[in-house]
Parts: C-alpha cells; structure tokens; sequence
C-alpha cells in the first residue's frame, strides 16, 4: 500500500457496510474506514483490514451495485466529454458520456487502462492511432470500438444532437493523470 493520500473517514452502518461521512452515519458506529491509497480502504477497528475500493463514485466492498444515471453530468473527462459515473468495481468501470453537437475533444492516451465504448446515440467520429495502424470510425447508435492501451485517441460529435455512448475501464479509471496530451488529427475546439 501507498501512502495517505486522503484522511477523510468513511462510517460503518448499521448494516455492516461502510456508510457516509455525516453525523448520521457514525451513529451508534464503532468502526471507520480510511482513504489509504486512491483505490483502498484501511478498516480502523479492533483488527484493521483492507475492506474495499474507492473509486470516482465513492466507496464499494464485494457487495453487488445496482445504480441509476444520475440525472446531471457530475464531472469533464480529461478529452472534454461531459461524463456521469454508473459503476465500478475491482476490475472496471463504466461512465455515461456526452459530447454536444459541433466539440471536437482533445487528443489523448492512457497510460494504463483500456476503454471499450458502445454509442447509445448521435453521430461521431473517433480517430485512433497506436504503434500499427491509424484510422477513423463512425460513432454510430449501435457501434461499439476499443481504445487499447498507448493508443492515441480523439473524437467529435459530427451530428445535430448529441453524442452520447457507455464507457467501461479496465481496469478502474486511476485518475487525471491517467491520460496524456497526445498529438491528434482535429484541432480541438475546447482548448481557445
């Protein structure tokens, strides 16, 4: 394990699973839970164990997930697409991108995880481009692609709506600093 990277308590409910932060929840609580490294939890109790995971989404054990889409993007991936967070576990997660009509998004390549997308709706064009080959693809309804490791990647919503797909990360998303500038075929319209 790494070192602190965040002193912020987690509360063991009622129930036995780590609860929120608010008065509420440390209630009648004996047990708390600390941010150990971005993605691990340190059980402070009678006998301290790693529990579980924190991911953008908050904290998650082995317990099964069953999650709506939050009704509001909750945050910008680092290429410019407005994203909402649906789940994540141990060995991936998934988010809900929208790119508006006319955005090119910034170029980018991830260090370490892998992207598969399936396109709900509107009209795209992804380009990517690793150590073989380059091309560009349709994003459309229906169409699902990859952006492996390394690969150098960036796209558009070319359509009248917006552009909106599923992505899953393998393994979890580790952060900002998880994708790169990189050199891309479009000039961004986010950057000036």
């Amino acid at each position: 394990m790494g070192g602190v990277v965040s002193r912020k308590m987690f509360y063991q409910s009622a129930a036995g699973h780590p609860g929120g932060t608010d008065d509420a929840d440390r209630a009648g609580s004996t047990d708390r839970w600390v941010v150990v490294t971005p993605f691990h939890v340190l059980r402070l109790g009678p006998a301290p164990t790693v529990f579980g995971i924190v991911g953008p989404t908050g904290l998650y054990d082995d317990a099964m997930q069953c999650n709506n889409l939050p009704p509001d993007p909750q945050g910008t991936s680092p290429a410019g697409a407005h994203i909402r967070f649906l789940i994540e576990g141990p060995h991936g997660g998934m988010i809900h991108s929208t790119v508006p009509p006319g955005q090119i998004n910034r170029a980018m390549q991830h260090k370490t995880v892998s992207e598969f997308w399936y396109v709900l709706e509107g009209h795209g064009q992804l380009w990517r481009r690793d150590g073989n080959e380059e091309q560009t693809v349709d994003l459309l309804p229906g169409v699902t692609v990859d952006i492996p490791v390394g690969a150098a990647f960036q796209y558009r919503n070319v359509g009248e709506s917006d552009l909106r797909f599923i992505c899953v990360t393998m393994p979890p998303w580790t952060g900002d600093d998880e994708a790169v500038p990189a050199e891309g075929t479009w000039t961004s319209t986010l950057d000036g």
